[in-house]
């Protein structure tokens, strides 16, 4: 999609100040070619006072100035970028990376160079640094992500029963789905940690203008680093999240770089930020329990805890049913049908449909999109779904089901695309996979736990 935005020189983090114990803001310009400016702020509220503000502290908080930036940058992506901080050649590597493969969708559905994001230039010398493998302290206590999906859910119960101590956290923004994402996180902790993005009311008026770049945004990353800020001032070991190892598959390749919806959700990105924050000098971990697993497998485990089936969503539209209360599910989109593959192998359908509102399966016109899930056609979708892999065998066990072999959208992709190709087993795809990376004891206790579930 081409739109006409108004031609820019710069953009410039600004300052950041203390407006209250609890809140802070960012502030923001962008420098047109005629000379004119616009200003910015996002302001950010905290679930604590902030009564401490030491070096690491400082250091964080100027991470989150220039995370946060990303969604006021990207609405007219100027060539130039400057920033109040000295930055060296291996920080504006780090930040170079993170706004190029981070806004990688954005700039295919705007037909932008992914190389010509970013720009941030360095003004001091890199020091000398050797990263270390990473480490993972059981003794600590965590902050733990929770989204209100499936995943976030599988790795707070395993940490649960390995007895880690955690607590839950979450981002907030605008949204309906804010209710509904509450009502999975207060089922778990009591005593969540919530943070708050408050964006410059400006943001939205110019998405609605048509005279500015609109599109994805990295999340992960801004919730990462304001949870890792979190954690440093409570003293927590770290921040740990439930990115599996299907996000590491990429949606299409585009300017030379692959183009993957969840970037900030795949190994390359973990292992980007713990480096980056070795070399910070921050003693803070990032790490996703669940990566020696793909979603198929944490869907086994979930299908495993009943209790919150009617609790989790998974959906990212922001729908209101007649009353005026916010929606699970659509029942239209991508992520409702890679969650009705998943559950498949699992629940019956009467029980998926009981979760997601009604049976995709049944309506023909779903085929292209359960298609495009599993790499028939098109390209994948741009959402968190399963893996092509994932979905090929899920629709290879679908065809030999009495359950589900006779639904419409099961009979039409039986007919539409000869699938003959050798396909993973869903017995294979169910298997622990940790790389040499991944923390060797709490993959093992990990192992042990998953194991419990699976011999239930």
């Amino acid at each position: 999609m081409t739109r006409r935005v108004n031609k820019t020189n710069v953009f410039e983090f600004t300052t950041f100040k203390q407006l209250k114990e609890d809140e802070f803001a960012f502030n923001y310009l962008v420098l047109f070619k005629n000379g004119e400016i616009e200003k910015f702020q996002e302001r950010l509220v905290l679930p604590f006072a902030v009564k401490n503000l030491d070096r690491g502290s400082k250091i964080l908080l100027r991470q989150i100035h220039i995370v946060l930036g990303i969604n006021y940058y990207k609405l007219y992506t100027p060539k130039k970028v400057r920033t109040p901080y000295n930055l060296d050649p291996k920080m504006t590597a780090f930040w170079n990376r993170v706004y190029r493969y981070g806004l990688g969708e954005f700039a295919y559905k705007n037909g932008l160079r992914p190389q010509s994001l970013g720009n941030f230039r360095s003004n001091k010398p890199a020091k000398e640094f050797t990263p270390h493998p990473q480490s993972f302290n059981e003794e600590a206590k965590f902050l733990t992500g929770i989204g209100g999906g499936k995943d976030s859910i599988v790795a707070w119960e395993l940490l649960r029963k390995m007895e880690i101590r955690q607590r839950a956290f979450a981002l907030e923004s605008p949204s309906h789905n804010n209710a509904l994402r509450r009502e999975v996180i207060l089922r778990l902790d009591s005593k969540a940690q919530i943070a708050t993005r408050v964006p410059d009311p400006k943001l939205e008026k110019l998405r609605q203008s048509g005279k500015v770049y609109r599109g994805h945004s990295p999340m992960s990353a801004i919730v990462a680093f304001v949870a890792l800020f979190c954690a440093y001032q409570r003293k927590y070991g770290g921040f740990l999240v439930a990115n599996e190892s299907s996000s590491n598959e990429y949606n299409l390749t585009w300017g030379g770089i692959k183009i993957n919806h969840q970037w900030t959700k795949t190994a390359s990105f973990e292992n980007a930020l713990n480096e980056y924050l070795q070399y910070l000098e921050l003693p803070l971990v990032y790490l996703s329990v669940v990566r020696p697993m793909n979603e198929l497998m944490i869907t086994s485990l979930f299908a495993k805890m009943p209790e919150y089936h009617q609790v989790f969503f998974s959906c990212n539209r922001s729908l209101l049913d007649k009353a005026g209360r916010p929606k699970k599910w659509c029942g239209e989109c991508a992520k409702c049908a890679s969650a009705t593959l998943l559950l498949a192998p699992f629940l019956t359908p009467k029980q998926i449909s009981a979760i997601i509102g009604k049976n995709m399966l049944l309506d023909e016109k779903n085929t292209q999109m359960f298609a495009e899930l599993a790499g028939f056609t098109g390209d994948k979708p741009f959402e968190c779904v399963c893996s092509k892999e994932e979905a090929r065998s899920i629709l290879r066990f679908m065809h030999s089901s009495p359950l589900y072999k006779d639904f419409t959208v099961v009979r039409e992709m039986s007919k539409k695309y000869d699938d003959e190709e050798p396909v993973l087993s869903i017995d294979e795809l169910l298997k622990f996979k940790p790389t040499k990376a991944f923390p060797h004891t709490l993959g093992r206790n990990i192992r042990r736990t998953v194991k419990s579930y699976q011999n239930v």
